[in-house]
């Protein structure tokens, strides 16, 4: 059974001459993915449909992400100070998102970790204070995670 995973990610950024100031804005709302690897639908990642707390987590409205290998790439289209993150998954997902310059050296900016047992559902997950930035954002399964859906 495939592993569910709804993602919005709430970015505050903060320009490189204001990193003192930070605003809140979604830079992944409406975004599609500028690369991808094992993902069928990968537009539905970033549509800005968001389901409901402990809504079923095998969605139609579903990005699917196989197990191995499998992830979503986001050019945020500039540096980017990266200071939130809202991510809705199902339950038992472990999902690492990271931040690049150059989409060959990944940097871990948080790990969303499970809520719960696959019965449970979706899931939201907020952190803030995080300190990251960079122009390429990536979202993947943990390793040994299995399939996933994200919307």
């Amino acid at each position: 059974m495939a592993r569910a995973l709804t993602l919005v990610l709430l970015l505050a950024v903060a320009s490189p001459a204001r990193a003192h100031s930070c605003d809140e804005k979604n830079l992944l709302a409406g975004l599609a993915p500028v690369a991808w690897t094992a993902a069928y639908r990968p537009q539905l990642a970033t549509d800005g449909v968001l389901a409901r707390e402990g809504d079923a987590a095998n969605a139609s409205l579903s990005t699917m992400l196989g197990p191995e290998g499998a992830s979503l790439v986001f050019d945020l289209q500039a540096d980017a100070k990266v200071r939130a993150a809202l991510l809705q998954a199902s339950a038992e997902a472990t999902v690492l998102v990271e931040l690049s310059a150059d989409q060959v050296h990944w940097v871990p900016l948080w790990q969303g970790v499970p809520l719960g047992s696959a019965e449970a559902g979706l899931r939201t997950r907020m952190v803030a204070r995080l300190d990251g930035h960079g122009r390429y954002l990536r979202v993947r399964p943990a390793p040994g995670q299995g399939a996933m859906a994200v919307s």
